[in-house]
C-alpha cells in the first residue's frame, strides 16, 4: 500500500518528522502508530459500552477480506508471471494462519455485548500470544550462545581462517561474507559492509577490488555463502599514514590511476612533502572512538578506512583537528610532525540532541508525576468541611 505501486509513499515522505525516516523505517513507524491508536480506541469502546449496529457489517467485511485474500493468491501463484508464482508459499496451512486468527479476533469482539470485561481481556491476553507465538519458535530455533571469546570460537571453529593476524585482531583488518560475519565482529573483527539493514550509498564501486582493499578486507567469502575464506595479502590497514595526495572529485575514476598504497585522494588541496610516511600504533579501538600514536617526520596525512560521516571528529593531542573526506568514501586528518597521540570520535549533533531532548522528557515526567502525586495527597489528606443544620 505504501509501496511503489501504492503512491502513497509520495505523502509519507512529505510529513514533518517521520518523512525524515529512511523507508521503510517511515512505513513501520506510521504503521505502528496507527495501529496502537486505532487498538486503542476500539478497546476503550469495547470497555465503556456495547458496539453500535454499524459494527457487525464491518466486522463480516473484514473477515470476507481476509478469506478472499486465498483466492487472491491462488489466481496470482497460478496464473500470474514466474516472479509471482515464486513469491508465494505453497504451504496453505501457512496461508489459513492470518485469516483464522483475523476470525477468533472478529469472533471475540462479536461477543463483547454479552460478555464486555472478560472479551476486553481476552483480547489483549489474545494480542499477546499472537506477538509471543511469532517470537518463540525462532528462540527455539536459534539457541543463544555465549558471546565470551573462546566460546564463539569454538562454535565457529571450521570456518575461521588459518591466518595468524584473525587471532591477533589489533583494528588492522576486516572481513567480508555472509551473516555470520556479524557474530565474527564479537571476535573483533570489523565488516566490510557494516551490520545495516540497507546498504549505504558509496562513491567507489563497493564491489570492486581496489575498493576492498582501500577498507582492508583481509578475510572474504566468495560467494558470500561459501564455508571457505579468502585471505587477500594486499589488503590495506584500516588506519595508516600517506605522504602523497591527489585532488579528485568524484573519485571512482581516478582511484584506479594511482598506487592506494602511497596515495590518497582529497577533495582539497594538501601541502605534504612527499618522504617515508610515519608510524601509526594503535591505542583503542572502540565503536565510535578509535586512537593511535602516532609518529611522523613532516605533515602527514592520516587515512582512516572508517565511512565519513560529519559526526566524526578528530583530535591531535587533544586540539581539534578538521575531518577530511579521503579516498572518496572514507576519513583521515593532516598530523604534524613528531610523537602524537590522535584520536577519532563519533560525536553528531544529533546525538547530543537526543540525549538533551531524553533527559527533558526523563525531567518533565518525574516533575508531572510528583505533581500529581502530592495533589492527591492534598485531596485526600484535607478535612470534609462541616455543615451546621440551621433549626
Amino acid at each position: 500500500a505504501m509501496g511503489h505501486y501504492g503512491g502513497l509513499y509520495r505523502f509519507v515522505a512529505m510529513l514533518p518528522v517521520l518523512g525524515s525516516f529512511r523507508c521503510p523505517a517511515r512505513h513501520l513507524v506510521l504503521f505502528q502508530f496507527a495501529a496502537a491508536m486505532v487498538s486503542a480506541l476500539a478497546l476503550a469502546r469495547l470497555a465503556q459500552g456495547t458496539p453500535d449496529r454499524r459494527t457487525k457489517p464491518v466486522l463480516w467485511a473484514i473477515g470476507i477480506a481476509a478469506w478472499t485474500t486465498l483466492l487472491l493468491v491462488w489466481c496470482l501463484r497460478n496464473l500470474g508471471t514466474p516472479e509471482l508464482s515464486d513469491a508465494f508459499t505453497t504451504h496453505w496451512g501457512q496461508l489459513l494462519v492470518g485469516p483464522a486468527l483475523i476470525t477468533l479476533a472478529i469472533i471475540l469482539v462479536s461477543l463483547a455485548p454479552r460478555f464486555r470485561q472478560g472479551i476486553v481481556a481476552a483480547l489483549l491476553l489474545f494480542a499477546t500470544i499472537d506477538a509471543a507465538t511469532y517470537a518463540i519458535p525462532f528462540v527455539w530455533q536459534h539457541q543463544p550462545q555465549s558471546s565470551s571469546y573462546d566460546a564463539l570460537q569454538s562454535a565457529l571453529a571450521q570456518e575461521l581462517p588459518d591466518d595468524p593476524a584473525f587471532q591477533a585482531f589489533e583494528g588492522e583488518y576486516r572481513a567480508h561474507g555472509n551473516w555470520r560475519v556479524a557474530r565474527l565482529s564479537q571476535l573483533g573483527l570489523s565488516s566490510y559492509m557494516g551490520y545495516v539493514g540497507l546498504p549505504p550509498a558509496w562513491s567507489l564501486d563497493p564491489d570492486a577490488e581496489v575498493t576492498k582493499r582501500l577498507a582492508g578486507v583481509r578475510w572474504e567469502k566468495q560467494p558470500l555463502a561459501a564455508r571457505s575464506w579468502t585471505l587477500r595479502e594486499d589488503a590495506l590497514p584500516m588506519a595508516r599514514l600517506v605522504s602523497r595526495t591527489v585532488l579528485s572529485y568524484p573519485p571512482r575514476e581516478d582511484i584506479e590511476a594511482i598506487d592506494v598504497a602511497t596515495t590518497a585522494l582529497v577533495m582539497k588541496p594538501i601541502d605534504l612533502l612527499e618522504t617515508t610516511p610515519g608510524t601509526l600504533t594503535w591505542t583503542r579501538n572502540e565503536p565510535g572512538k578509535v586512537a593511535w600514536d602516532a609518529l611522523t617526520p613532516n605533515d602527514q596525512l592520516l587515512v582512516f578506512a572508517q565511512r565519513f560521516h560529519p559526526g566524526w571528529q578528530a583530535h591531535v593531542d587533544g586540539t581539534r583537528r578538521e575531518v577530511l573526506r579521503v579516498n572518496g568514501d572514507f576519513m583521515g586528518c593532516v598530523v604534524p610532525p613528531g610523537e602524537h597521540k590522535v584520536t577519532f570520535e563519533f560525536a553528531p549533533k544529533s546525538f547530543r540532541w537526543g540525549r538533551a531532548i531524553s533527559l527533558l522528557g526523563f525531567l518533565l515526567t518525574v516533575g508531572i508525576w510528583c505533581a500529581l502525586v502530592r495533589r492527591d495527597r492534598r485531596k485526600y489528606s484535607s478535612p470534609s468541611p462541616v455543615v451546621h443544620k440551621v433549626q
